[in-house]
């Protein structure tokens, strides 16, 4: 699961990407574009969706960065009871998720 500015940044390079004819952003565009006040949060953000499996880099390359197509950001199905009230987690379409009560059981 992504977190918030996670998911911000994936949505960021993947548009980019999809702009400007399969080319990457640098890291200073993304910086600019995310408000980072440095380049090395940027590479920990990129650190991060890479060791999630959603983006793929070559090192030592500019602009070398790639939306894996099949990887989507997971969630979690999760259910538990709170004051007799079973919630779960179903996501909406667009990657966020949200919780429901439980009518019946999910299928």
């Amino acid at each position: 699961m992504l977190t918030h500015k996670q998911k911000e940044c994936h949505d960021y390079i993947r548009g980019y990407i999809a702009d400007h004819g399969g080319v990457a952003p640098s890291h200073d565009e993304i910086m600019a574009a995310l408000k980072f006040s440095s380049k090395g949060n940027v590479s920990r953000l990129i650190d991060a969706l890479e060791e999630r499996g959603v983006l793929r880099r070559m090192r030592h390359r500019s602009r070398a960065l790639e939306i894996i197509p099949t990887a989507r950001p997971q969630v979690p199905h999760v259910t538990y009871t709170r004051a007799n009230a079973q919630l779960y987690v179903v996501e909406n379409g667009d990657g966020q998720a949200k919780l429901v009560p439980l009518v019946e059981e999910p299928g």
